[in-house]
């Protein structure tokens, strides 16, 4: 999926200089929605849990967390699934920019 952001944020912007800031303000970011600075803890259902469920780090983080402590694999096949899917529509968000730069 890192590769697919970065590919997407490439053909977003056209300059280099852009395309870095563009990255260096949506990985910390997710990073902080998921939990990679602190954990979050608030209480289920608030509008902050709502929004740090997007993040697909979350996913991935809550799935490794619970694999690793629980034994349980109920949330590494989420993980799994969410970030395949962003991954593909990014990278044929990058195929489409890629063909009409083409043209």
């Amino acid at each position: 999926m890192s590769l697919s952001i970065g590919m997407a944020v490439a053909f977003l912007f056209k300059s280099d200089e852009a395309s870095s800031a563009g990255l260096n303000s949506i990985i910390p970011i997710f990073a902080f929605l998921g939990g990679a600075y602190a954990p979050i803890n608030f209480k289920e259902g608030s509008i902050f849990m709502n929004i740090c469920k997007i993040s697909p780090l979350k996913w991935t983080n809550d799935g490794l967390l619970k694999l690793i402590y629980a034994n349980d694999t109920s949330y590494v096949g989420i993980a799994i699934a969410i970030n395949l899917t962003i991954a593909v529509i990014l990278l044929i968000f990058s195929s489409l920019m890629f063909r009409k730069e083409e043209a």
